[in-house]
């Protein structure tokens, strides 16, 4: 029993720290992000499998294979270890037990054609241009939302409510934060999706993992074949019922003691209440035992993978034909290391851990502005802010390469987009008084001052220019009269080099002294 007790209390040892971790990521200083996101988005199913897509040999990316093999061989680990809305529905499922709401649960129908079709209908849409179905049920993504869109929210609110109380005491130990922008549709869906998750876990246990979650759907199909599995000993079995309303992924029937081991999340509760320890975690291979590992099962198993990944990857006309109805319009602004449009929207997943760690709240989450296609993607919005010319922070804290990491360098000179000047609008233009406040901003010198008459009026140079927004959010007239277009396709801006100063000659001066 000693032994049984030990796996549970390393299950919730290890979910507890990676929670913890997971909000220390979006909730912390965009430096502890980019510290904590390689180590703790390396075992994240989705991103890492999308990251493999686009760089192959890149150990960063595999660690979906990681998750994989280790569900062939210990079950679903990933989705009580490693999974962090899946700590967060164990978190309310103890909460429910705790307060008496739900206290035991039971044997649950499963619904396989409710899970195999969305896992289906995620794989297809991808394969057809649209990564919008992952972006809402992709569970990593779901929580990197509520972690940004709402939890931080709540972190921002009570930081700055301290910061009042201890300065009133003279107390200077904390800083007032800023909260990212959110649009009021994005709020709704991470709102919305924290009110689901929460009324599910706390009635129904896992039942998002086990009917709507295309990642547990897919696991589940390796867990099927696991090489350490639970089974419960018809010998030793009192029939008490304790194993099945313990088990919170309700895949025990009580009936037929068979346990549903694609629904099953290795959480190791029925270890722990069973006293005739008629439940067992043990080896049992298939191809050892029975003869059940048939060739067919390990070809469909790397059919899967496989398939899985080359769906995520293809460029599909319908991709190409989403752009191009973007590009009737004005077309949101992506972050420096995205490409371009057609990259960033094919690999973005809506994490927002992006949003969450930009030190100057430049990126924010978009609802629909880069159609269905790019749903909850976010851009750069330049009313909220500018991209610190210092800062490469995004590059680093991107999980699938939609941004990529890039040297801060070669950073200051990608072009994301181009300022341009609307003279009707410009206050030196219409009123021929000094501005200067977009040429001040410019960090590129893309905005140059040109004396004409007694007036200093901006002149752009357009070449310089890397589209950080500076400009347009330093312009002080409404609307603004500088404003920044996107680069479908990111270019490289010329690097601005100052004309040498004029050398004297002294030799001929004659010195009074």
């Amino acid at each position: 029993m000693t032994r049984i007790h030990s796996l549970k209390k390393l299950r919730m040892a290890v979910a507890v720290l990676i929670f913890a971790l997971f909000l220390l990521t979006f909730l912390g200083h965009g430096k502890i992000a980019e510290l904590l996101s390689a180590p703790l988005l390396f075992f994240q199913f989705v991103p890492s499998l999308l990251h493999f897509t686009l760089k192959p040999g890149d150990i960063a990316g595999s660690g979906f294979l990681f998750v994989c093999i280790g569900t062939l061989l210990f079950g679903r680990f990933y989705c009580s270890f490693l999974c962090p809305s899946g700590i967060l529905q164990d978190m309310f499922i103890a909460i429910s037990r705790k307060t008496g709401l739900k206290k035991t649960h039971v044997f649950q129908k499963p619904y396989p054609l409710v899970r195999y079709s969305l896992l289906l209908l995620t794989l297809f849409s991808a394969l057809l241009g649209t990564l919008a179905f992952v972006n809402l049920l992709d569970p990593y993504s779901l929580f990197g939302r509520i972690a940004a869109d709402v939890f931080k929210w709540g972190s921002t609110f009570t930081n700055n409510i301290l910061v009042d109380i201890l300065e009133s005491f003279d107390i200077y130990a904390l800083s007032m934060k800023e909260q990212h922008f959110t649009p009021v549709a994005v709020l709704a869906v991470s709102m919305i999706s924290l009110c689901f998750i929460v009324a599910l876990s706390m009635f129904f246990g896992r039942l998002y993992c086990n009917t709507i979650c295309p990642v547990g759907a897919f696991l589940g199909i390796f867990s099927r074949f696991s090489f350490f599995k639970f089974s419960i000993d018809r010998k030793k079995c009192s029939t008490c019922g304790l194993c099945e309303k313990s088990c919170k992924a309700g895949c025990i029937a009580p009936e037929t003691l068979d346990i549903d081991l694609t629904r099953c999340v290795v959480c190791f509760n029925c270890l722990n209440v069973c006293k005739k320890s008629a439940v067992k975690y043990v080896f049992d291979a298939p191809f050892i035992t029975g003869g059940q590992w048939a060739l067919s099962r390990r070809k469909f198993l790397i059919g899967s993978a496989v398939a899985g990944g080359s769906l995520l990857s293809v460029e599909s006309p319908v991709r190409f034909s989403i752009n191009d109805i973007l590009s009737e319009k004005k077309v949101p602004i992506t972050p420096p290391g995205s490409f371009g449009i057609v990259h960033f929207t094919k690999t973005c997943t809506a994490c927002h851990l992006c949003v969450s760690a930009c030190q100057t709240n430049v990126i924010t989450p978009a609802f629909l502005e880069y159609g269905v296609s790019g749903l909850l993607q976010p851009r750069m919005n330049y009313m909220k802010g500018h991209c610190d010319f210092e800062c490469n922070t995004c590059g680093y804290v991107c999980p699938t390469g939609a941004i990529s990491p890039v040297l801060l360098k070669d950073k200051k000179q990608i072009q994301i987009g181009k300022a341009s000047l609307d003279r009707k609008q410009c206050i030196v233009h219409v009123k021929k008084r000094h501005c200067g406040a977009c040429g001040e901003a410019c960090p590129t010198h893309a905005i140059i001052p040109a004396e004409k008459g007694l007036v200093l009026f901006p002149e752009m140079k357009p070449e310089y220019c890397i589209g950080c927004g500076a400009c347009e959010r330093a312009c002080p007239t409404k609307p603004k009269a500088i404003t920044v277009t996107a680069s479908q396709i990111h270019a490289k801006a010329e690097k601005y080099i100052p004309s040498p100063l004029p050398v004297v000659d002294y030799k001929n001066e004659d010195f009074p002294f």
